[in-house]
């Protein structure tokens, strides 16, 4: 029993006077319905609330939200299939310098690069090609993705051929 969970009923009854408590319980009934229905929304989102922050931005926390979230969809297909998350490859930018400075600056062993080329290596959200034309699917996925992906870095969802 959750320290939210509240018998509404009962609260709205032993409010009323003794000598009306016989009378008035269907009043009370009526009146306590808002209530009640208040109390639901909020516990549908405490534990929205709860679902949400027990994932983070890690690959294999968010593939496995991914996965549970979609875990009815993934599996009208007869050979499970999960959502994957897998690196990227890493895209090779052009840089640009002035000619007095054609080199990129050397401190000890860290290189610094412009920020323009920072978060070039995207990650690859990879759906089964059974839900390729399913763009609810891939809205939500990337609704999901775009919430817990750390800020900077890039995405790409591709399909991939089930074996």
């Amino acid at each position: 029993m959750s320290k939210y969970s509240v018998n509404i009923r009962k609260f709205a009854i032993g409010l009323l006077p003794f000598s009306l408590r016989g009378n008035l319980k269907e009043l009370a009934d009526v009146l306590q319905k808002p209530v009640k229905a208040l109390h639901h929304r909020f516990t549908m989102y405490r534990r929205n609330c709860l679902w949400q922050l027990s994932y983070n931005a890690c690959v294999g926390s968010m593939q496995a939200m991914l996965n549970d979230r979609f875990y009815d969809i993934l599996h009208s297909v007869s050979p499970y299939c999960p959502i994957l998350i897998n690196d990227g490859e890493a895209v090779p930018a052009i840089l640009v310098y002035p000619d007095a400075e054609w080199q990129p600056l050397m401190i000890g062993c860290v290189t610094l690069t412009p920020h323009s080329s920072w978060g070039t290596a995207p990650f690859v959200v990879r759906i089964p090609m059974a839900f390729e034309c399913n763009t609810d699917l891939r809205n939500a996925v990337e609704k999901l993705v775009k919430q817990y992906k750390m800020t900077g870095t890039k995405y790409i969802i591709e399909y991939y051929q089930e074996d």
